[in-house]
């Protein structure tokens, strides 16, 4: 039988972070198992000459290869020199390539998205091509109204990354909420974090970044100004230290 494995996100070993698109491994392992797959990893360094990506990616593929799978599945939509150094990559290590999108008009595809429930939000821009002030907004129907023409609203051309959060391929939302833009080799990128699903018993804080208790039985309250916007959070130190913030009294470090 023919077994289906969507591309693996490549994590950058020293920032534990996906590739390109900067979202945190632990966002991206939320979203595997709210959508109930497995997921594997491959771990490339920083910066990647393009003969070590290679190597990786095979290796990866001979795994994938030794456990049934034959094909692959890619999201490209239109870009025929990307689509061929798949194919080609792929022929080597004797695997078929699968672009069930191809050719779709983008921004068609854009707006199903939306329409079908689909809720992210942007992590990564391309100042050279977006706006900057696009930088961690709402994939919505206003961010859709707003890009300009020369956009495409897929970010195909890699204009934007967007980090999916909600829809109908996951099981439930996973909690997020925006951090800090920052500008790194020429792209814009705005953090998310994630906070983990769990109960809170009456009278306790919560911390906003990671929901464990903070400890407090008041809130530590602290209004930071988070790139487009303002936020009134409650934070642990391990959180607000990622956020470069300091707070007392002390509750016990999270873990983030």
């Amino acid at each position: 039988a023919c077994v289906s494995l969507t591309r693996p996100p490549k994590v950058t070993e020293p920032y534990q972070r996906v590739s390109m698109h900067g979202a945190r491994m632990a966002l991206a392992r939320a979203q595997a198992r709210e959508a109930g797959l497995p997921l594997h990893e491959v771990a490339i360094p920083a910066p990647c000459p393009n003969e070590v990506y290679e190597a990786r990616m095979a290796e990866a593929m001979q795994r994938a290869k030794a456990d049934g799978v034959t094909h692959v599945v890619f999201g490209d939509l239109f870009l025929q020199d990307v689509r061929q150094y798949r194919e080609a990559n792929l022929a080597r290590v004797g695997m078929t390539p699968v672009f069930p999108l191809w050719g779709r008009t983008t921004w068609l595809l854009a707006r199903e998205r939306r329409a079908g429930g689909l809720r992210a939000n942007i992590v990564c821009i391309d100042p050279r091509q977006t706006p900057r002030e696009l930088a961690g907004r709402a994939f919505d129907w206003g961010l859709l109204a707003e890009l300009p023409a020369s956009v495409d609203p897929c970010g195909e051309k890699g204009e934007f990354h967007t980090f999916a959060w909600d829809g109908p391929m996951f099981s439930r939302p996973i909690p997020v909420f925006d951090g800090v833009t920052e500008e790194r080799e020429g792209f814009l990128f705005t953090d998310l974090a994630g906070i983990p699903w769990g109960s809170m018993d009456e009278g306790q804080v919560l911390c906003d970044g990671c929901g464990r208790p903070t400890g407090l039985s008041t809130a530590t309250t602290i209004v930071a100004c988070f790139g487009s916007h303002e936020a009134t959070t409650d934070w642990c130190p391990g959180c607000a230290a990622l956020q470069g913030l300091n707070i007392s009294p002390s509750p016990p470090q999270c873990q983030m």
